[in-house]
């Protein structure tokens, strides 16, 4: 199916790409970040963080590498493109809780699933029996965002992600 996640850029994500290749394509800062997190705090969010979390191409294919056991080894056979991508995280910090930066790449995943589950629904029906799970993923977004509730609730969405991926 189509894959999900944050389309939008910012300025400094833009420049960061500039030196990257089209063929795998842009990265959002919040796809970055949470890659940074898989790498300095895989404790963390590594268990929590799927594939299809991912939009960008390149994010797919460096997670995809960074769940390989002893994948620092891995790094001189891979395409350069995410060879600089890696070696670029991991010189990076991270500035804010891995699980808030987990958090800040399901957002536009779960505003999306909203589009699709409300606004792209033309049947009266359908939009009934969609209801339940629209609000439940509302609360679940809300709570995603207060401290004392966001690994519960990205831990839940990331359940309910993993079973219709």
């Amino acid at each position: 199916g189509q894959k999900r996640g944050d389309v939008t850029k910012d300025v400094e994500a833009h420049n960061y790409e500039e030196g990257f290749s089209k063929e795998l394509g842009p990265i959002s800062s919040a796809e970055r970040n949470l890659l940074c997190a898989v790498i300095h705090a895989p404790e963390a969010v590594k268990q929590l963080t799927i594939k299809e979390m991912f939009n960008s191409e390149l994010a797919s294919v460096a997670f995809d590498l960074l769940c390989k056991e002893d994948w620092k080894k891995h790094l001189d056979a891979e395409n350069e493109q995410l060879v600089a991508l890696i070696q670029r995280l991991s010189v990076e910090r991270i500035e804010a809780d891995p699980i808030e930066l987990l958090s800040r790449v399901l957002d536009p995943i779960i505003d999306r699933w909203q589009m699709e589950l409300v606004y792209d629904v033309t049947d009266i029906e359908r939009l009934r029996i969609n209801e339940p799970l629209v609000k439940w993923l509302s609360e679940r977004q809300a709570e995603m965002h207060l401290e004392e509730t966001r690994l519960t609730a990205v831990q839940a969405i990331t359940s309910w992600l993993r079973s219709v991926s």
